[in-house]
């Protein structure tokens, strides 16, 4: 679908798109982020960044987190579920980091068994610096991944 980049467009949430994005967080994850985080975090959050990819007006991924002092912290990235596998991560991914370029560190944490999300944050330079023990709510570690300049 976004195989062809310049076909897909990268740009900033709008309140229009957080109640999309939200439906398809409680889509894709079973421990979804709370409905504030997508229609009020962004929004009233200084240090709070949110883009979508977008294809024909229809929502394919999305990426939020947090800049603070040339840190970025990526609470969530996802794609759709039957556009997973095309390269649409890794063009979010890719355009959130040349977006940030002044960054000094980026921080992530990923499932211990979402293997293709590390495969591409590692893709990208990321490492694994810790575990965090239990961090999920099925009791699932997660893996706390970073990449620096």
């Amino acid at each position: 679908i976004c195989r062809r980049q310049l076909m897909c467009l990268f740009r900033s949430m709008t309140r229009r798109d957080a109640e999309i994005v939200f439906d398809l967080e409680k889509d894709l994850f079973s421990d979804p982020w709370p409905r504030s985080s997508f229609l009020n975090e962004p929004f009233e959050n200084e240090a709070a960044f949110a883009y979508v990819a977008v294809k024909r007006n229809e929502i394919f991924g999305y990426i939020m987190g947090w800049d603070i002092e040339c840190e970025i912290h990526i609470s969530n990235i996802a794609v759709i579920k039957r556009s997973q596998g095309q390269g649409i991560g890794s063009f979010i991914l890719k355009k959130l980091l040349n977006l940030y370029s002044d960054y000094k560190s980026c921080f992530l944490e990923v499932r211990e068994s979402n293997q293709i999300a590390q495969k591409l944050y590692m893709k990208f330079g990321f490492d694994v610096i810790y575990i965090r023990k239990a961090y999920y709510s099925n009791g699932e570690n997660a893996l706390i991944m970073s990449k620096h300049k």
